[in-house]
């Protein structure tokens, strides 16, 4: 086989490797590409509104922290002048905190150790998952002052639900080297 060239005039150009597009080729690449511009700001639009209108995500607040404890430091022996962040209604609100989340092992963290000595985690665990309904819903914590006596407090107040409800929450404090751990605990709904 042989390939011949075609025979080529004098003054004459070669050939080009690619056509010339006409006027009505590139308004068709024009139009085909503003298509796609609009349909890709059409998807960019619908998935916008989707998300706004029906892929709600709705996140329940946390309860209210009781802070005046911090500044009231209830009826005890004359204390230092800096505010205790770690005082007995503190301790409580976190601890009902924990239970309300369900994490009982850090609840359980707040036990003092004789009361972690008469009850297991598991039994500790139990008992609070059969008064999960008392943690539920729970606007905000109201305890406003304990009382001290150097190792031992207590302290009261109230667990405020949305719906309008309280239960009174009522608490004995052993003081331990790492600070106050709850002795005893009784939430009462009103």
């Amino acid at each position: 086989m042989s390939f011949r060239m075609k025979s080529m005039k004098p003054g004459s150009e070669r050939p080009r490797a690619y056509a010339n597009l006409s006027r009505f080729d590139n308004r068709r690449i024009f139009i085909s590409v503003m298509v796609a511009g609009l349909l890709m700001i059409a998807l960019a639009a619908g998935f916008s509104i989707y998300r706004l209108a029906f892929n709600k995500v709705v996140e329940t607040p946390s309860p209210t922290f009781d802070l005046t404890s911090l500044q009231i430091r209830g009826e005890q022996p004359p204390a230092q002048p800096q505010v205790d962040a770690a005082n007995p209604c503190m301790v409580l609100q976190e601890h009902l905190e924990l239970l309300r989340r369900k994490d009982y092992g850090q609840a359980y963290n707040g036990l003092c150790t004789g009361l972690k000595s008469m009850t297991s985690l598991t039994d500790f665990t139990n008992n609070a998952r059969l008064n999960a309904a008392l943690f539920r819903d729970v606007q905000g914590y109201r305890f406003n002052s304990f009382q001290s006596s150097g190792t031992a407090a207590s302290a009261d107040g109230y667990m405020v639900y949305n719906s309008g409800g309280k239960s009174r929450v009522q608490a004995q404090f052993s003081k331990q080297p790492d600070g106050w751990k709850i002795a005893l605990m009784t939430v009462i709904y009103q």
